[in-house]
């Protein structure tokens, strides 16, 4: 972004420290429209987790901004906002890749057998019996189930992220017990 860009979205936006603990819930993809909506991806299941916000922070360059929603309309495959004090596709434009931000203690409980990715990455993948197989590093979603990509020792390892081949995960440990199924990391 253009130091001259930024310094407008100074005036447009007020500037705010970076949550505690921040994490990426989405990001704002393009100015759409002529009122200076933009279009909005969720990288989260619940799409409509930005309806009661009476503020949405973002992240552009490592500097944060709290912006007022006029309106939200959720759409088929992403979320249409339209702030306060931004009233033209110019303006919206500025905000185009910033990241959206909460902070950690900010997020929804999850039900049983539910995790937040940023919770999962990093944590060590073994067997029942205790042989290490890897790092998850890489969370792909998929329609029906995620796979969790664990960096193994010969590389790769997809396990979907199922019951029938995730014992149990402890993210007090951060740890993965992975069933054993023959040929799956061999």
């Amino acid at each position: 972004m253009k130091s001259q860009d930024l310094a407008k979205l100074r005036r447009l936006c007020k500037s705010v420290p970076m949550p505690e603990e921040p994490v990426v819930v989405g990001h704002i993809a393009r100015a759409i429209g002529v009122k200076g909506e933009v279009k909005a991806i969720i990288e989260a299941d619940d799409k409509n987790r930005l309806n009661n916000l009476k503020k949405i922070i973002i992240n552009i360059e490592s500097e944060c901004f709290e912006l007022i929603p006029k309106t939200i309309k959720p759409r088929s495959n992403y979320i249409q906002i339209n702030f306060l004090g931004i009233d033209s596709p110019e303006n919206a434009s500025l905000l185009s890749g910033a990241e959206i931000i909460i902070p950690k203690a900010e997020r929804p409980s999850l039900n049983d057998y539910e995790f937040y990715v940023d919770d999962l990455i990093g944590c060590m993948a073994e067997t029942e019996d205790g042989e290490e197989i890897g790092t998850l590093i890489e969370v792909w979603h998929q329609p029906h189930y995620d796979l969790w990509v664990i960096d193994g020792a010969n590389g790769d390892i997809l396990i979907p992220a199922v019951k029938d081949f995730i014992s149990k995960v402890d993210l007090i440990k951060h740890k993965i017990i992975i069933k054993y199924i023959e040929g799956l990391w061999d």
